[in-house]
């Protein structure tokens, strides 16, 4: 079954040109809708069926950005494919819960759209455990995580973590923090390593405290990439990203 991609656009050319991107994967079905009111009446017709939308900001009936807040509180992926580059409105946004914001500035830009549509549609059969002791923290990476469709479990400490990995061969993903209580994040990354099960695991390491050498003692122990907090929304999803599409391209290798 195709999923339905909701495409929000006034310009015809671009209209045109997504349609065709879209309609070129043969996972995707493209719906349009060229304002706010069509937007709306799309919404009200297939609200359960889309998977992701990709609007743009300034419509004719809705200016301020208006069809952002309409999408994302129907719970549907957002992508944001604007004209106007500003840093605090980019900054708004993805505080928002919008998946990315892109500025239509080179052919790329569409074919960017293209790739984060690609990855979340994978991204649904992706699971990711989260080892981190403070619930507010893990909170916010569960809900990064489940903006590009990753499924999260979550564990307390390392200890539990271990215990999870062990039953559940599902995981494919490992983020970590590096102090916590029983079995910390470095030793955690340790004690994996040397098990030959867990050797094709993505593991990302976190820390608030210590100087750069805690990074490279994490790489060095077995983790694939180590992430400083806090650190900023796009900088985590890319550094995620980036870090399965390399495993996945070794398995296919």
């Amino acid at each position: 079954m195709k999923n339905k991609i909701l495409l929000v656009e006034d310009s015809p050319v671009v209209l045109k040109v997504l349609r065709y991107l879209v309609s070129q994967n043969d996972l995707f079905i493209p719906v349009l809708a060229k304002c706010y009111a069509e937007a709306l009446e799309c919404l009200k017709e297939h609200s359960d069926d889309f998977f992701a939308a990709v609007v743009d900001l300034n419509l004719p009936d809705a200016e301020n950005g208006e069809i952002v807040d309409l999408v994302l509180d129907r719970q549907i992926p957002c992508i944001v494919l604007t004209g106007n580059f500003d840093d605090d409105l980019r900054l708004r946004l993805l505080n928002k819960g919008v998946v990315d914001y892109i500025t239509k500035d080179s052919r790329y830009s569409f074919n960017h759209v293209m790739k984060v549509l690609d990855r979340l549609e994978k991204n649904k059969r992706i699971k990711v455990l989260v080892a981190e002791d403070s619930s507010t923290s893990r909170l916010f990476i569960k809900i990064l995580l489940q903006q590009y469709q990753f499924q999260v479990v979550e564990a307390e400490d390392g200890q539990e973590a271990l215990a999870i990995l062990e039953q559940d061969s599902a995981i494919r993903m490992l983020i970590t923090d590096y102090n916590m209580p029983l079995i910390n994040g470095y030793d955690l990354v340790r004690m994996l390593r040397h098990n030959e099960r867990f050797k094709d695991l993505v593991i990302i390491g976190l820390s608030a405290e210590g100087d750069s050498s805690l990074s490279a003692k994490f790489i060095k122990s077995g983790a694939n990439d180590f992430l400083k907090k806090p650190f900023y929304h796009e900088e985590f999803h890319c550094r995620v990203n980036h870090n399965i599409e390399a495993q996945e391209m070794l398995q296919t290798i």
